[in-house]
Formats: C-alpha cells, sequence, structure tokens
C-alpha cells in the first residue's frame, strides 16, 4: 500500500532502501529521493511487527530455558530495531544523529530476524512443527545473514543500483518463515492442560 501511494517517481523494489517507504518527504538522502505519502502507515507497520515478533516469541511453551532465553532476546532485539525505525525514519534530514539511530535499528532487525529464524528453525521438534519447515527456517535465516554481507559490501562500495534488491534478500525470507510457522503453530494441536 505504502509503495502504490508512491508514484512520483514510481517506489522502485529493487533500487530504493525497504525504510524508504517510512520517510514522508520530499527528501533526497543516501544518492535517493525519499517521498511516501503514507510514510506514516510504514511506521506504524514497522511498530506492531517488532511487538508481535517479541509477543509469538514470549508466548512460546514447552522449551527448556537454554533454548528459549536466547529466543527471546533475539526477539527483543529485532523488536528493538524495529521500534526504532518506526521512530527514526532513514531520512537523513535532521542531521542530529536520527540517521544514526535509524542504522543501528536496522542492523538490530536484520541480525536479529535472521538468527531468530535458525534458532526457531532449530526447534522444530521442541515447537511441534515439520523438520522441512525447521530445516527451510535455519536456510532463510542463513540466506538473510548472507545478504547481509552481500549488502555491506554494496553499501561500502557505493554501487547501489540493486541495494533494495539487496536488502530485501535479508528481511524476507525471515519475514516469509515466521508468517509459515505462525500458521504451522497455529493448526497443531492444543496440549492437554
Amino acid at each position: 500500500m505504502t509503495a502504490a501511494a508512491w508514484t512520483d517517481p514510481p517506489y522502485s523494489y529493487t533500487y530504493h532502501f525497504i525504510s524508504n517507504l517510512g520517510v514522508r518527504g520530499p527528501a533526497t538522502a543516501f544518492g535517493q529521493f525519499m517521498y511516501s505519502p503514507l510514510a506514516w502507515v510504514m511506521n506504524t507497520g514497522f511498530f506492531l511487527f517488532g511487538l508481535a515478533a517479541l509477543t509469538g516469541v514470549l508466548l512460546l511453551r514447552g522449551l527448556p530455558g537454554r533454548r528459549y532465553r536466547p529466543a527471546v532476546a533475539m526477539a527483543a532485539r529485532l523488536a528493538t530495531g524495529a521500534v526504532v525505525l518506526a521512530f527514526f525514519p532513514g531520512s537523513g534530514e535532521a542531521g542530529d544523529g536520527a540517521t544514526d539511530y535509524h542504522a543501528l535499528g536496522a542492523l538490530m532487525g536484520f541480525i536479529g530476524g535472521n538468527v531468530l529464524a535458525i534458532l526457531i528453525g532449530r526447534m522444530h521438534r521442541l515447537l511441534g512443527f515439520p523438520r522441512r519447515l525447521g530445516t527451510a527456517l535455519v536456510g532463510a535465516g542463513i540466506v538473510g545473514l548472507g545478504s547481509l554481507v552481500t549488502y555491506m559490501a554494496v553499501v561500502e562500495s557505493g554501487a547501489g543500483g540493486l541495494i533494495g534488491l539487496v536488502e530485501r534478500g535479508i528481511v524476507y525470507p525471515f519475514l516469509i518463515g515466521f508468517i509459515v510457522v505462525g500458521a504451522a503453530l497455529r493448526k497443531r494441536p492444543l496440549a492437554a492442560g
């Protein structure tokens, strides 16, 4: 919805950063023009996603502490990153360090989400979803972390023509994985209790 509202020039999924959708603009930063008429929708989405991810992990039951605590820690990192993104859009306009907070929030979310995907995938048996799904979730986290390395190299090189695509390689695998695992967990029988 936010990408569709950005029409002049059109938002590009391969060129623009994801969080540009949270910048009202018009502004230019990092070599990109930003103008998102529905920036508030994107920033609200970042905020709510962070809370939902943390809540979802906190609601997992039946895990030993040595498995549960690291998952909660990564969910908290992901949630904190998403909330920081919501409150500090990446426009570079403020000149007061807001861009630094935004970059820190993004990095926290990137690492937290992908490591969380790996941890949850490895707990497939304890959580009661199929091994194939657990393996896919671990793979999604590995792809995301690999994409993060590529992303950092692209940012450092200044060759940003496909930066949006590479950034999506960090985020989309764990997002899709969490949706699929959430659906699988909803289908499992409730334990008597």
